[in-house]
C-alpha cells in the first residue's frame, strides 16, 4: 500500500517567505518508487528507484540542504512548480482586455519562470494523502492581486500522486477574481544514470513542429517543422545533439498520438530506466541543462521536460490561449512512467 511520511525540513528564511517558516519533507513511497516532496516550491527533491539489477539509485537532481534551494545562485529551478507563467513573456509585458501589464524582468529584458518572486521561491501549504495504491501531496498558495506585476488574487493548486504502476501525476489548477494568464509546470531535472551527464540518454519526443527563437522568446515565424538534429520522432542520443548544436532549450509542439503512445521517451540504456511523458499541454520544452554548472551539478546533468502553455503566449494571439478568466478554472495534467527493463 502506498504511503506517505512527513517531517520537517527546515526554516525558510529568504523572502518572500516570512523569516521562521517551516518547511516539511513529504516521503512518498508506492511499489519500488520513494518521491520526496518539499513545501518550499511545491517541490520534487528527489527520486528513487532501482535499475535493472535492482541497485537503488536516485534519478534526478537536488540540492543537500533549504539554504540551498533558497539561495537563487545555486539553484536554478531544481524539481520546483513553476508559475505564475511558465517560460518567457517577451519584454516582460503584456496586454489584457485592452490594459497593459508590466511584469518583473529577470531574464535580461524578459520575464521567465514567473520572475523573481514566482510561485517556486514560496513555502506552499500542504496536504498529504494516501489512497489504496497511490498516495501524494497536495500542495495550495495564493498570489495575491499585483504580485509580480500580474491582475488578481491567483489561488493555485498542484496536487502530485504517486502510484504503484510507477506513475507520477501531476494536476493543477487555479481561480482568479480577475482576468489573468497562468500557465503552471514542474522543472525537475532528471538523469536516469543517476549520476553524470546524460549524454548516453536517448531521447523520443512525438512533435513535428517546434518554436524557433531569438533570446528565448518564439519568432514571428513560429511554430516551424523539426529537422535534423532536432528532430527527435525516431529517437537521438543527447550526446549526439549536445556535440551538433551545444545542446537544446526549445520548446517542441505534441503531434495528435494514440493515448497508448507517450509524447515524450527518454531511455538510458546501461540502466534499463526508462521515462514516458503524457499531457494535455499544447508544448513541452526540452532542456539538456547546459548552464546547469554554477549549481554543482555538471553541465548537461540533468533534463528538463517541461509540459506548458506556449512561451510567450499572452503576447502571441495565434498560440493557445493562457488567459483566465472569474468563474472558470484553470486545468493542466501530466502523467510520467517510470519503468526499468529486464
Amino acid at each position: 500500500m502506498a504511503e506517505v511520511r512527513s517531517a520537517r525540513y527546515g526554516v525558510a528564511s529568504a523572502p518572500p517567505n516570512r523569516p521562521g517558516t517551516v518547511v516539511m519533507v513529504h516521503t512518498v513511497i508506492a511499489g519500488p518508487i520513494r518521491l520526496e516532496l518539499i513545501d518550499f516550491g511545491a517541490r520534487i527533491v528527489s527520486v528513487t528507484m532501482p535499475d535493472r539489477h535492482d541497485r537503488i539509485g536516485s534519478i534526478c537532481l537536488g540540492l543537500p540542504s533549504l539554504e540551498d534551494y533558497e539561495d537563487r545562485s545555486r539553484n536554478f529551478f531544481l524539481g520546483d512548480t513553476i508559475g505564475r507563467f511558465a517560460n518567457r513573456i517577451a519584454g516582460a509585458r503584456f496586454s489584457l482586455d485592452g490594459e497593459h501589464h508590466e511584469l518583473e524582468a529577470n531574464d535580461g529584458p524578459n520575464h521567465l519562470h514567473g520572475g523573481p518572486g514566482g510561485l517556486g521561491w514560496r513555502v506552499w501549504e500542504s496536504e498529504p494523502f494516501m489512497e489504496d495504491d497511490s498516495a501524494g501531496v497536495v500542495f495550495r498558495t495564493l498570489s495575491p492581486d499585483g504580485e509580480g506585476g500580474y491582475p488578481g488574487a491567483l489561488h493555485a493548486e498542484s496536487r502530485i500522486t504517486l502510484a504503484e504502476a510507477g506513475t507520477i501525476t501531476f494536476d493543477y489548477s487555479a481561480t482568479t477574481d480577475r482576468p489573468t494568464v497562468v500557465g503552471l509546470t514542474n522543472h525537475t531535472y532528471w538523469n536516469l544514470a543517476g549520476s553524470g551527464t546524460i549524454r548516453d540518454h536517448i531521447v523520443t519526443i512525438a512533435a513535428d513542429r517546434y518554436l524557433p527563437v531569438d533570446d528565448g522568446i518564439p519568432t514571428d515565424a513560429a511554430p516551424a517543422p523539426v529537422s535534423g538534429t532536432l528532430d527527435l520522432r525516431t529517437g537521438r542520443r543527447v550526446g549526439e545533439v549536445i556535440d551538433a548544436l551545444g545542446g537544446i532549450d526549445h520548446c517542441y509542439v505534441p503531434a495528435p498520438t494514440p493515448q497508448s503512445r507517450p509524447q515524450v521517451s527518454v531511455e538510458h540504456p546501461q540502466s534499463g530506466r526508462r521515462l514516458q511523458l503524457w499531457t494535455d499541454q499544447p508544448g513541452i520544452q526540452c532542456y539538456t541543462g547546459q548552464f546547469l554548472g554554477g549549481s554543482g551539478h555538471p553541465p548537461f546533468g540533468g533534463l528538463c521536460l517541461e509540459p506548458q502553455q506556449l512561451p510567450d503566449a499572452p503576447n502571441r494571439p495565434d498560440f493557445p490561449s493562457p488567459v483566465l478568466r472569474p468563474g472558470d478554472t484553470y486545468r493542466a495534467r501530466t502523467e510520467i512512467r517510470l519503468t526499468t527493463d529486464d
